[in-house]
């Protein structure tokens, strides 16, 4: 009888490498991510600077991916933006935010502060944050 393993969809990114110059960059890039654990598939385009990437989210999280690619000595193009929260009274609320904007795809890193009721989100530049339930988060 086969054995039952976690059978979560692998997760798909397309990240904006900044700094390379050639395709040997590409090739680096490629391999370094490769031998990332949770990594399943990578593919660098140093034409359009892209890397496309399937990945296991409950093995590796786009903040590990960017730091990889960091180490490598490339950037990794994201943006932050701060959305006020309302209606959070504790620290759990703000830890329930936190987690819910972090499963968001193509969110990189989310922190919110329960004093100023914000969140500031970091995320691949050119993702679509669409998720109804940022919205009820955010709303």
């Amino acid at each position: 009888m086969a054995d039952k393993t976690d059978c979560q969809k692998p997760d798909k990114a397309s990240i904006h490498i900044i700094g390379m110059t050639c395709t040997t960059c590409a090739a680096t890039i490629e391999k370094g991510l490769s031998e990332t654990p949770g990594v399943e598939q990578v593919n660098v385009n140093f034409a359009s600077e892209q890397a496309s990437i399937k990945y296991d989210p409950a093995k590796v999280d786009l903040a590990k991916i960017r730091d990889t690619v960091s180490q490598l000595g490339y950037g990794v193009a994201t943006r932050k933006s701060i959305f006020p929260v309302v209606g959070m009274t504790c620290a759990s609320c703000v830890a329930r935010v936190e987690e819910a904007l972090s499963s968001v795809p193509g969110v990189v890193s989310a922190s919110v502060n329960l004093a100023s009721e914000k969140a500031t989100v970091e995320y691949l530049e050119g993702a679509r944050l669409y998720n109804p339930f940022m919205f009820q988060v955010l709303g």
